[in-house]
């Protein structure tokens, strides 16, 4: 229940609810006697890196989500949809943070054993994070690939706050290498408009530092600095970190 009404609270915004659950969840596992709560602490450590997703604290989020993989646990954790939300949370974190060495720790966990056993769902996550790794890395052919896998059952692309960003990142990226940054800026205004209304407030931030940059190629200064104040003004009124 503690775990559901966490995601509950990021899902609607509503951070400071999520951080009343995962206080509860960390008394919940400082409770050696309790037989229910085997294997909690990489729960915990998951909903931790979230959690500083969320407010924008991006070292914290990917730290919290290396240590939840590196982890020991006798129980199926690895195979649940946290395993999954944090790792690529914490991704889209080292892109962000243009850490090579952050993106080469995700991708190496990637080809471990323990995202060999997923959902349907969970395999489409793994494609787009592979893709914006390849992207990232500058392998545009590779990310393409990815991309063009058809998992998705209902051919509809899960919007929200853990919707398909990466993916749109990765695209982006292809197609800015090509050069068309008006259609760039299309990808990215369509990924800005779910992200606001979802309040993934580190990922506005980088689209819109993304479509200052787009906006400066095309020779619209003016353009550009109303992306980056209008970022700064999110990140000031929300009162995110550093």
């Amino acid at each position: 229940k503690r775990i559901i009404s966490f995601y509950i609270g990021i899902l609607s915004g509503n951070f400071r609810e999520a951080q009343s659950h995962l206080q509860a969840l960390h008394e919940l596992a400082s409770a050696p006697s309790n037989v229910e709560v085997k294997g909690l602490k990489r729960e915990v450590l998951a909903c931790e890196s979230i959690l500083a997703y969320a407010s924008g604290d991006l070292s914290q989020c990917f730290e919290k989500a290396m240590e939840c993989f590196d982890t020991p646990s006798e129980d199926d954790f690895k195979s649940r949809g946290s395993s999954i939300t944090h790792m690529r949370l914490a991704l889209w974190c080292a892109v962000i943070q243009d850490d090579d060495s952050k993106v080469k720790r995700i991708s190496q966990a990637l080809k471990s054993k323990s995202f060999t056993s997923v959902t349907l769902h969970h395999r489409t996550i793994i494609h787009s994070m592979h893709a914006l790794i390849a992207a990232h890395e500058g392998r545009f052919i590779e990310a393409k690939n990815e991309l063009a896998v058809p998992l998705e059952s209902d051919g509809q692309k899960h919007k929200g706050f853990f919707a398909s960003f990466g993916g749109y990142l990765a695209e982006f990226m292809i197609v800015s290498e090509s050069g068309d940054h008006q259609k760039g800026l299309t990808l990215l205004q369509a990924a800005l408009d779910q992200a606001i209304g979802a309040k993934n407030f580190p990922m506005v931030a980088t689209l819109l530092g993304r479509m200052s940059y787009q906006q400066v190629l095309l020779g619209n200064t003016e353009e550009a600095l109303l992306c980056i104040n209008q970022s700064r003004e999110m990140i000031t009124e929300n009162d995110l970190s550093e």
